[in-house]
């Protein structure tokens, strides 16, 4: 794969097509590349920071803690 992110000056763009894409069928695109501002405001969307320790729990841990759930639920029926 060849991935390049490029500020164009002009309308029209050369590219390097390495030999083992050759007689083969390629997709190329052209989108736009976020700006420093959209990249920021989708990193600020997701903090993984928030979940520090998360994955430390283990399952019998959140088993134990849902049929602790349940049975109080079930208790104040």
């Amino acid at each position: 794969m060849v991935r390049e992110i490029i500020i164009p000056d002009n309308e029209k763009y050369s590219i390097h097509i390495p030999k083992e894409y050759i007689n083969q069928k390629v997709e190329i695109l052209i989108i736009p590349f976020p700006s420093n501002d959209k990249v920021e405001k989708m990193e600020n969307e997701f903090n993984p920071s928030k979940y520090y320790d998360v994955s430390n729990i283990s399952k019998a841990d959140i088993d134990n803690y849902l049929m602790n759930s349940r049975n109080e639920w079930e208790n104040e029926q």
